[in-house]
């Protein structure tokens, strides 16, 4: 019914199942709908400077376009990340957004700001899998009534 890509590092955790013909296979054939989790902050070394744009666009090119219908990002970018850390917020800019749409959301964990809130995250996700749910219902009977 749902298929949630991430959050996870894009090159070294995401990318690599997603490269396996069979997954990736299936993942194009799911019927449910398919959202990407943005990561909340940067990972040094692997994803210095991007926005959630540059995360779908990496995806895309390994993917192609359409490999989800629902992008899921954090638009709560008020923390200051520990300079030691190397990370900093993705911020919740994605241009040329056409094949899927955006969803932003606040959820970051006050206490650890470089991670999702796992509640904030899962709240998001049911929300959208209900709405999506719905609006599919609702089309179905309009379909039905149009016959």
């Amino acid at each position: 019914d749902m298929i949630v890509l991430g959050p996870g590092s894009l090159y070294t955790s995401l990318l690599p199942n997603l490269l396996v013909s069979d997954i990736n296979n299936a993942v194009r054939a799911c019927r449910g709908i398919k959202v990407f989790v943005c990561n909340v902050a940067t990972q040094p070394g692997e994803t210095d400077g991007y926005d959630v744009g540059d995360h779908v666009r990496a995806l895309c090119a390994h993917l192609s376009v359409g490999f989800c219908d629902y992008v899921l990002a954090n638009s709560n970018t008020e923390f200051s990340l520990p300079p030691q850390s190397g990370s900093a917020m993705v911020q919740p800019t994605c241009d040329g957004a056409k094949h899927f749409r955006l969803i932003l959301e606040n959820l970051v964990d006050k206490e650890l700001p470089w991670r999702h809130d796992p509640e904030k995250l899962a709240t998001a996700l049911m929300r959208l899998y209900y709405a999506h749910g719905e609006c599919a219902h609702r089309a179905r009977s309009v379909s039905a009534l149009t016959k």
